[in-house]
This record gives structure tokens, C-alpha cells and sequence, in this order.
């Protein structure tokens, strides 16, 4: 519950802007967590996920937005077993748009990280992500350490956390990268259907 409870903030915070960037798009659609990556579809996800259509459904059965008749749809993935291509994955969250995934957020049981810095310099390995200096603390009262940083139209969020307060060292941590442009079309779609409702009731209403 704790870990699905970071994710959901990764995404929330993708909304609070902090500056510019010379991360770009490209940067952002270039991320891949085990080959799952923006633009995929549910079901090439799903492919990459579930060994089956129980798994399947019982993946899809979670944690849902609650605007899945607009086009937006939320799940999470908790890897089971042992399971090497998954290896140090504590748990993937989802979220997909008109059928594409548009947010992506992965957090990790190991390694355990020194600091944040560690942790960019490994992912940095992997595809050309800012650096330190210009990510911006988004919590910086928290224990752990958020770090916020703009790729043009999306948005990347990293932390590290410890397992507990007074903990030893970092224990957790996560990634996450979102498409800033989806929240402005849901919230027009919601206002569309609402209006739409709002036309109905209008008409059959009797006092």
C-alpha cells in the first residue's frame, strides 16, 4: 500500500511545473523499464505482463481512475514469484489514454543507493536524462527525496526513501514519466459528458 501510495504521488506532482529543461519528447518516449515504454498499447503491455487471461484480469481488476468511459484507464503490476526479467522491481503502475500508454511509473526494492545522485547516474547509463543540478526538489520537507524535472511535454519524477524514519539508508525507490497534455483533454471530455447529462436531467426533471 505504501509503495502504490509513492506511485500515485509521481503522478499527481507531473502536474506542478518548475522551469525549464533541456531534457526534450524524445528523451522521455526513449525510457524503457524491461521493454515496456510510452506509446505501447494495453495490449502489448499486457503481452509483456501477464502469462495469462486470469493474470490478465486480475492485473486490470485493481486500482482504476474512475474515467475509464473517456478513454483513461490506471493499473498496477506487482511482479510474483521469481521472475528474472522483473528482477529488483518492487511494483510498475500504469496509465493509459484513448488505449496508449501515456504514464509510467516503476518502483525498486534494490540496489539500495547511497543517494539520489547514484541512482540518476544508473539510469543515465540508459538514456540521456538531466542532470543533477537541473532537477528540482519537490518535497523537500519529506524524509525522502523527490526530484522533479520538465522533458518538454512530459513530466519525470525520481525518489529515494528509506525504509522507515531513522532507517539506515536508502531502501526504496522509484521512477516516472508522464504526458502532461492528457489531463486538459480529460478534463474536456468529463465537462463534455457532464454537459451532456446535464441536458438530459434538464429535460426529464418534474418538481
Amino acid at each position: 500500500m505504501r509503495v502504490f501510495a509513492v506511485l500515485l504521488f509521481l503522478f499527481m506532482m507531473a502536474g506542478i511545473g518548475h522551469g525549464q529543461s533541456t531534457c526534450t519528447d524524445a528523451t522521455a518516449l526513449k525510457f524503457s523499464s524491461r521493454g515496456i515504454k510510452l506509446g505501447l498499447t494495453v495490449d502489448e503491455v499486457f503481452a509483456m505482463i501477464a502469462t495469462s487471461e486470469e493474470e490478465k484480469a486480475r492485473i486490470r481488476g485493481g486500482a482504476r481512475s474512475g474515467n475509464e468511459d473517456l478513454g483513461h484507464e490506471m493499473f498496477g503490476f506487482s511482479p510474483m514469484g521469481p521472475n528474472e526479467k522483473f528482477r529488483g522491481v518492487s511494483s510498475y503502475n500504469f496509465e493509459f489514454f484513448d488505449g496508449k500508454l501515456v504514464g509510467l511509473s516503476i518502483s525498486y526494492m534494490r540496489p539500495k543507493w547511497l543517494n539520489a545522485a547514484q541512482f540518476l547516474d544508473k539510469l543515465r547509463e540508459s538514456v540521456d536524462l538531466p542532470k543533477l543540478e537541473e532537477w528540482k526538489n519537490s518535497e523537500p520537507r519529506a524524509i525522502s527525496t523527490h526530484l522533479r524535472a520538465d522533458c518538454g511535454n512530459y513530466s519525470i519524477n525520481m525518489y529515494i526513501a528509506p525504509d522507515s524514519v531513522g532507517g539506515s539508508g536508502p531502501t526504496y525507490s522509484g521512477f516516472g514519466i508522464t504526458d502532461n497534455r492528457i489531463l486538459p483533454v480529460l478534463k474536456e471530455r468529463r465537462a463534455k459528458k457532464d454537459e451532456k447529462q446535464r441536458e438530459i436531467d434538464l429535460r426529464t426533471f418534474k418538481p
